[in-house]
């Protein structure tokens, strides 16, 4: 099966990050610099921090890896290490409440279309947007082109809150804020994260109106691509709409849109 495929492909990418076998990846930092890309794309500290490597993740860090570089679609280091934590419980309460510490942002700025310009949002890991929007982020790509993902975030469908009360479940509750750590069964965080993205889709007239979610079919969201993120371009902050960060014409995703 094609999902089958792409986990055994994720795999063999991730085989020399992980263990302690990985002094080849330091010397090819020294040869060709700390965010060098791999065939896929990534960076070496996107895939140790998908392989929950936390020495090599820190020997990375003090060769002066970027923790804010991108893959072309979008996709962070911290992204890297959410997007298998969402997939696997083992990861979620293992290496990954360190890498939110090494690698986690301490927020995350948007601009959100309005009628005559933009107005600024900024989320907090206490809001339960921070985390559902930064596990819409991760699962972009997923949605179109990691076929590995669970059945509840197949391609061409869109996120829905099923999945999500699945996902984030994973996640260590003091990781998340207060009112989605207290739904302790998948249906009553399903119930709760059915709310969060309802009340933030683009079309929504609740207040305030942060618009995170674009609703493409009933009960499933893709990232709104109008907002704009503020991103690091070299010594640079600049924001750029979510659509060319995340890819979403290489994704095929317009289409949904």
């Amino acid at each position: 099966m094609p999902w089958e495929v792409a986990a055994e492909t994720t795999a063999r990418l991730l085989r020399p990050y992980e263990g302690k076998g990985w002094k080849e990846i330091l010397w090819d930092v020294r040869t060709f610099g700390p965010d060098f890309r791999t065939p896929s794309g990534a960076t070496p500290l996107m895939l140790a921090a998908q392989a929950g490597n936390l020495e090599l993740v820190h020997a990375l860090l003090e060769a002066g890896a970027d923790p804010e570089a991108r893959d072309p679609f979008g996709q962070t280091p911290f992204l890297y290490a959410l997007l298998r934590a969402l997939e696997d419980p083992g990861f979620a309460r293992g290496p990954f409440p360190a890498l939110v510490e090494l690698l986690g942002p301490t927020a995350v700025d948007l601009q959100v279309p309005e009628e005559g310009g933009f107005r600024l949002v900024r989320l907090y890991p206490n809001h339960p947007e921070f985390w559902v929007f930064l596990a819409a982020l991760a699962l972009a790509k997923g949605l179109r082109a990691n076929f590995h993902l669970s059945e509840r975030a197949r391609p061409y469908e869109g996120l829905t809150s099923a999945y999500l009360a699945e996902a984030l479940g994973h996640l260590p509750p003091g990781l998340l804020p207060r009112t989605l750590a207290a739904k302790e069964g998948e249906e009553a965080r399903r119930t709760y994260l059915n709310g969060v993205l309802g009340r933030n889709e683009a079309q929504s007239s609740y207040r305030p109106a942060r618009r995170l979610f674009l609703r493409v079919a009933r009960g499933r969201y893709l990232p709104n691509p109008h907002l704009r993120l503020r991103v690091r371009e070299g010594e640079e902050e600049v924001w750029k709409p979510l659509r060319e960060v995340l890819g979403y014409g290489l994704l095929g995703l317009e289409e949904l849109l």
